[in-house]
C-alpha cells in the first residue's frame, strides 16, 4: 500500500513541476535512429523554455 501511495505522489509531483515547462528541440541537431531492439534516438537534445 505505500508504494502504490508513494509512486502516486511522485507523479502528482513531476506533474506540477512539468506543467511550468515547454521542451523544444535544440536548433541545428539531426537526431539519428540508434539499432536496437526497440527504435530510440542516439540523442534529443532539449531545451527548456518557462510556459506563460
Amino acid at each position: 500500500m505505500g508504494d502504490t501511495f508513494g509512486v502516486a505522489e511522485i507523479m502528482t509531483a513531476i506533474a506540477a513541476v512539468a506543467s511550468r515547462w515547454r521542451l523544444t528541440p535544440a536548433p541545428g541537431v539531426t537526431v539519428r535512429e540508434v539499432p536496437a531492439g526497440i527504435p530510440q534516438p542516439s540523442a534529443l537534445p532539449l531545451i527548456p523554455l518557462p510556459r506563460r
